[in-house]
C-alpha cells in the first residue's frame, strides 16, 4: 500500500511541476482522477482505522494484550495513511487552483 501512496504522491508533484509551466484541461483531468482516487481509497480506508481503534480500546475478554498491542500498530499505520491520503488530496486541490 505504501507504493500507491507514493506513486499518488509521485503524480501530484509531476502534476504540479507541468502546471507551472504550462496549464492545460489535460492537468486538470489528471488531477481530478488523482483526487478522486484518494477520495475513494480514503472511504475505504477510514473506517477500517476507526474499527480497528475501537476494536483496540475495548477489553474484550478474548484479546490478548498482544493481540491489542498489534491492532494498535495497524490502527496507528491506518491513521498515517489517511492523514497521507488527505495530504495528497490537499496537495492536488491547491495544484487544481
Amino acid at each position: 500500500m505504501a507504493a500507491c501512496f507514493e506513486d499518488l504522491d509521485r503524480r501530484v508533484d509531476d502534476v504540479q511541476d507541468r502546471i507551472a509551466s504550462d496549464a492545460q484541461l489535460s492537468l486538470r483531468k489528471e488531477i481530478s482522477e488523482i483526487r478522486n482516487q484518494v477520495i475513494s481509497m480514503r472511504r475505504y480506508l477510514a473506517p477500517q482505522r476507526d474499527a480497528v481503534t475501537v476494536l483496540q480500546a475495548d477489553r474484550l475478554s478474548w484479546l490478548t494484550e498482544l493481540d491489542r498491542a498489534r491492532l494498535l500498530e495497524i490502527a496507528d499505520r491506518a491513521a498515517r495513511r489517511v492523514e497521507d491520503l488527505e495530504l495528497i488530496r490537499d496537495r492536488a486541490s491547491v495544484a487544481a487552483e
